[in-house]
C-alpha cells in the first residue's frame, strides 16, 4: 500500500515545503500536497534526491558553487549554471515525483511540475541545517572519533541516528 499524503496542516517535518511556485500576481496552488521527506516511508525521497544529485556530479557542481581551487586541484576546469537554479532543481523534482509512490503526489506533480521545485530548495535548507546541526553537537574535538567511541559517549550517540548528507550531496 502506498504511503499517503500528508495533510497541508501545521507542523511535521515538512513544515513550509510542497507548494506554491510563486510568481508575480500567482498564488500558491492548493492542490499541491505537503510533501514528507522523513519517517521510514518516506526516507526513498531523500535517497532518491542524493542519488540524482550523485549521479550527476556536473549538476551537483553547479548547483552548489564549484570552486576554482577544487577545480584546480582535481585537473579539471569549473563548473559554472548555464542555467538557472529553479531549472536544476527543476530537474531533480521531475527524476523524484515523477514515480513517487504516492499516487496523489505523482498527479499533483504532473498537474503542475513547477509547484514542486521550493519542496526541492526546502529539503536542501533542511539537510544543510542538519549537517551543521551534526557538526555542532559533534565538535571539533570528534573528528577522527570512531562510532564504537560515538557510541560510548551518551551525548555523541543520538547523532548516529541523524540523517547527515551534506557536503555536497
Amino acid at each position: 500500500m502506498a504511503p499517503r499524503a500528508a495533510s497541508r496542516g501545521r507542523g511535521g517535518t515538512s513544515r513550509g515545503h510542497g507548494h506554491g511556485n510563486q510568481t508575480q500576481g500567482e498564488a500558491a496552488t492548493s492542490s499541491t500536497p505537503r510533501i514528507q521527506w522523513e519517517g521510514k516511508e518516506y526516507t526513498y525521497r531523500t535517497n532518491l534526491l542524493v542519488a540524482f544529485c550523485k549521479d550527476n556530479p556536473d549538476l551537483r557542481l553547479k548547483l552548489f558553487s564549484d570552486s576554482t581551487q577544487d577545480a584546480i586541484r582535481q585537473g579539471r576546469t569549473r563548473k559554472q549554471m548555464s542555467a538557472s537554479k529553479d531549472s536544476y532543481y527543476q530537474q531533480i523534482a521531475q527524476h523524484i515525483f515523477t514515480n513517487d509512490r504516492d499516487p496523489v503526489v505523482r498527479q499533483a506533480y504532473s498537474a503542475d511540475p513547477l509547484s514542486f521545485v521550493k519542496t526541492i530548495k526546502g529539503r536542501f535548507a533542511k539537510l544543510k541545517t542538519k549537517y551543521n546541526t551534526f557538526n555542532k553537537e559533534l565538535g571539533y574535538s570528534g573528528a577522527g572519533i570512531t562510532v564504537e567511541q560515538m557510541l560510548e559517549d551518551p551525548n555523541k550517540r543520538n547523532l548516529l541516528g541523524m540523517t547527515v548528507i551534506p557536503p555536497y550531496i
